[in-house]
């Protein structure tokens, strides 16, 4: 059997392959693998923002209920066995070898994408160890994902904002078509979407369909700190930001649709899971002197969240900031700028969608204001930048999963 190295670098050379929209090879190469996908329920959810959050506290939840749950997010951040797990358990080095032999035996000449892969794995683990559910996180959109041909017992739908428009199209309207394809005849689904014209979309969308839909906000009241209600729970959310607020709301609103399937869920579980949840790279305090803050706000109105909660802390704020090269660079980092004593520009790994050097040095010089250094992120470099930050003051490193995870990878070495 090839080494889990040697498995990790096949699964690697697929990421030149990009995105495909369409499900008829995933489809197939489900066929030819048994149709692992339909061996254990599942809950799906999308959305611009927070879909990765809410998976993570609705199984966080459904595991302290007793239930053997899995989890399948993207991208990872620590880990790429972090992609697929079973009650907060990373997938054995081991079963990635034999699933990705498996793929690679019977369906490797379906051209199949890097995700597409990831997802198939993650599918054939959950049934080959018998879940009791799953929960779903979408890669990207909905209609065209490889995770939309589960038949869930629920799906939510996070929120929508501009993101990967050359894919999913340049209005908010077009970005919502895609991700409410996840919506299936007769499912439920719960959603935190507030915009009015985008929620009569939905409503049609779920009149078609017969879907119940439930809007959040209906149920969900902000209390003072991290705490808020939803139906007859007081709680305290685990994860930094208002935004997580909302997205546990939309997790426990998930899980609790489920107990009318059911599924006993536990009253304990709930409060423990919303409170103790682990969620790395978002908001994520790495270290206290200074205190280094890692956030993968990836999008404008992620970025937007962010600054509107760092600006709550009222901390001496060094921001280092970088995205790959089909986000809204300038405005993304605009919006840094009031709450950043500096704003250094990160040069990091991002594949073939990571800016140069020389672009961002271009880059820094049209933002205005103060000079804006340009960061190589190497371990070496990093660790200088870290050095020269006075002990009392905050770095946030944030922008893409990229960045956050190379960063994250040397602090712990620090």
């Amino acid at each position: 059997m090839t080494s889990y190295s040697s498995s990790l670098a096949e699964i690697d050379s697929l990421k030149p392959r990009g995105i495909h929209k369409g499900l008829s090879r995933v489809e197939a190469a489900l066929r030819l693998l048994g149709n692992p996908h339909q061996r254990f329920p599942s809950l799906h959810i999308a959305g611009t923002n927070g879909k990765g959050s809410t998976a993570a506290i609705a199984a966080a939840i459904l595991g302290r209920s007793g239930f053997k749950t899995g989890l399948t997010i993207s991208p990872h951040v620590i880990d790429f066995r972090e992609r697929m797990q079973i009650n907060s358990s990373f997938i054995p080095k081991e079963a990635v070898c034999e699933i990705h032999e498996q793929i690679k035996k019977l369906a490797g000449h379906l051209q199949l994408t890097y995700f597409e892969w990831t997802i198939l794995m993650a599918f054939c683990w959950f049934a080959e160890s018998r879940v009791d559910i799953a929960v779903i996180e979408t890669g990207m959109g909905g209609r065209w994902d490889a995770t939309n041909v589960v038949m869930p017992l629920v799906t939510a739908i996070t929120n929508v904002s501009l993101d990967h428009e050359n894919f999913l199209g340049n209005r908010l309207e077009d970005i919502l078509a895609e991700k409410m394809q996840i919506i299936k005849p007769g499912v439920p689904c719960w959603t935190g979407v507030s915009q009015k014209p985008l929620r009569q979309i939905l409503e049609k969308q779920a009149r078609l369909t017969k879907a119940p839909l439930y809007f959040i906000d209906q149920f969900f009241k902000q209390n003072h700190d991290q705490g808020f209600s939803i139906f007859d729970y007081r709680l305290v959310c685990g994860l930094a930001g208002t935004h997580q607020k909302k997205n546990a709301a939309l997790a426990v609103a998930l899980v609790k649709t489920l107990s009318e399937k059911g599924y006993r869920v536990l009253d304990q579980a709930i409060e423990e899971g919303v409170a103790h949840v682990k969620w790395p790279g978002r908001l994520e305090t790495f270290s206290t002197r200074p205190i280094v803050v890692l956030d993968g706000a990836h999008n404008q109105a992620g970025v937007q969240a962010l600054a509107d909660y760092m600006a709550e802390q009222k901390k001496r704020t060094h921001v280092v900031f970088g995205t790959l090269n089909d986000r809204p660079f300038e405005e993304m980092a605009k919006t840094l700028l009031p709450l950043s004593l500096t704003l250094t520009l990160a040069c990091f790994d991002g594949g073939d969608r990571s800016f140069s050097l020389e672009e961002l040095k271009k880059k820094a010089k049209n933002l205005g204001g103060n000079e804006h250094p340009v960061l190589d992120v190497t371990k070496e470099n990093w660790k200088n930048y870290f050095q020269k930050i006075p002990p009392d003051e905050t770095i946030l490193v944030c922008g893409s999963l990229y960045l956050v995870s190379q960063v994250r990878s040397f602090m712990e070495t620090l």
